[in-house]
């Protein structure tokens, strides 16, 4: 049978198995199937256990790469075991993924009969929008539209604006963005005023480079006594006690937009109407609050005298200081006081710390959200003071606590070939079930006072180092949330 199974066995060439070893997984072949593919290919090749975990992690599935190396043990030998391992972790994670792409799916299906008859806000025609329109975006100078909604007059192109001064300010976009502008001047539009052409000056005209349409602000102009009016079926600006019309206004898409011409010429007889701007230029005017340093510091919760001192140079935050004299704040330097003399019982006079397993602190941090991919939410972590070595145990409940020390003991008690002398915690009620425990095995225990946790800070501290350590992990890898539970046990 030995002779059978040599003569008629599969030889497989150094260059095909090399083939083989970096090919990707096949879709229709699940993980298992293809671990154990993998295998057969070692054994045709005469053993290249190696080859198959490197194809597992690297080579399988680029998108589970950074998982399959975040879980790679390059100090193990066992080549094979740990590659079955790590099939199983992707076939589970594929299988997770799956389903929730199903829901997705199924989603999606309910949705496919739904008509979209939502509008394009750039061409206005339906089964699209804007993001992907591909009509020519117009030009204001061409086409004359002009937007309503901004608490200033806006627009993007510099050859617009006449009398140019500078002034540099940010300002928020409706999205969310910010546009910068760097000019000021006026700004001479053709248009139309009841049908008849008219030419409207408008002052005050901001400059911002990275605008998409230029706009005129409704608010300026109801500031200076202009507002939406109709004269028959016509709508038009026109001063709100009574008044020739300024302007025509038309709809568009639900947004007011004004048709207009670009002029440069002198100025004309609606330069006269339109004069009211001016006068009322000082009202429109971003509303400046002026006073002392220390006034502005006690008004913004007492903030630091740098940040508002930084704050006042900007012209955007509406701030103007009128001294900067730093005083001497009483309340701040109460809040600041140090606190009063802390207890000694609990420090290296009275406990055993310069001795391994001389004092384990404990705590427990939780819960945790979202979960982690095994449930978990609670890490439990316990710190030697003598050497900081630290241990770091995931808990789905908090009553784990204790059995947890219980395990930490054992181990760390055989590791150091020492005994745990003292045990401090928290008055958590997790750590209440170990007093009946230590008193058996003849360990003391230490708990902190009611709101002071100082004697049980290194704890509290680890917590934070552990966290650290954790958020950083997961997010260079580009691993979800749900594995911050393995990156824990890692970092701990």
């Amino acid at each position: 049978m030995q002779r059978l199974l040599y003569t008629f066995a599969t030889k497989i060439t150094p260059t095909q198995s090399m083939k083989m070893f970096t090919a990707p997984k096949s879709a229709k072949r699940s993980w298992t199937e293809h671990y154990l593919y993998l295998v057969a290919v070692s054994e045709a090749c005469g053993g290249a256990d190696n080859l198959v975990l490197d194809n597992i992690v690297h080579y399988a599935d680029p998108v589970m790469k950074v998982s399959m190396l975040s879980r790679l043990n390059l100090a193990r030998t066992d080549y094979l075991r740990q590659a079955e391992k790590l099939a199983h972790f992707a076939q589970s994670t594929e299988i997770e993924m799956r389903g929730k792409q199903q829901g997705r799916d199924e989603i999606n299906d309910a949705h496919e009969g739904r008509t979209d008859t939502r509008k394009c806000f750039k061409c206005g025609k339906p089964g699209h929008l804007k993001a992907v329109c591909t009509s020519k975006k117009m030009d204001w100078r061409d086409t004359g539209d002009a937007d309503f909604g901004s608490s200033r007059h806006l627009v993007n192109d510099l050859a617009l604006l006449e009398d140019l001064v500078d002034y540099e300010i940010q300002c928020v976009a409706a999205d969310g963005g910010t546009l910068r502008v760097s000019k000021r001047g006026s700004v001479m539009l053709v248009t139309t005023a009841m049908g008849n052409p008219t030419r409207v000056r408008l002052l005050n005209v901001q400059y911002a480079a990275n605008l998409e349409r230029n706009i005129i602000s409704y608010g300026l102009l109801e500031a200076k006594r202009y507002g939406l009016a109709y004269r028959g079926s016509n709508r038009v600006i026109a001063p709100i006690d009574g008044g020739p019309a300024i302007f025509d206004v038309k709809k568009s898409n639900n947004v007011m937009t004004v048709r207009t011409l670009v002029s440069r010429s002198a100025k004309g007889t609606s330069d006269v109407q339109m004069s009211v701007l001016a006068e009322n230029e000082a009202a429109v005017e971003q509303d400046v609050q002026t006073g002392p340093l220390m006034h502005f510091h006690r008004r913004l919760g007492h903030l630091n005298y740098d940040t508002i001192t930084r704050m006042a140079k900007k012209p955007a935050s509406g701030v103007a200081l009128s001294d900067e004299v730093r005083a001497n704040c009483l309340d701040c330097a109460e809040d600041k006081q140090n606190k009063n003399k802390q207890s000694r019982m609990d420090t290296g006079g009275n406990s055993p710390i310069d001795v391994i397993g001389g004092i384990i602190c404990s705590d427990l941090k939780g819960p945790m959200t979202p979960r982690d991919r095994l449930g978990n939410r609670y890490v439990v972590n316990f710190v030697d003071h003598r050497t900081n070595y630290c241990r770091g145990f995931l808990a789905k409940t908090k009553d784990v606590a204790a059995l947890k020390f219980k395990h930490f003991m054992a181990f760390f008690e055989r590791q150091f070939n020492c005994r745990i002398h003292v045990l401090g915690t928290d008055g958590g009620g997790e750590y209440k079930t170990l007093n009946l425990f230590c008193k058996d095995t003849g360990i003391a225990r230490r708990v902190s006072e009611q709101r002071n946790q100082a004697s049980n800070g290194k704890a509290e501290r680890m917590h934070c180092t552990i966290m650290n350590m954790v958020g950083s992990m997961v997010f260079t890898c580009g691993l979800l949330l749900s594995f911050w539970g393995d990156a824990a046990e890692y970092a701990a």
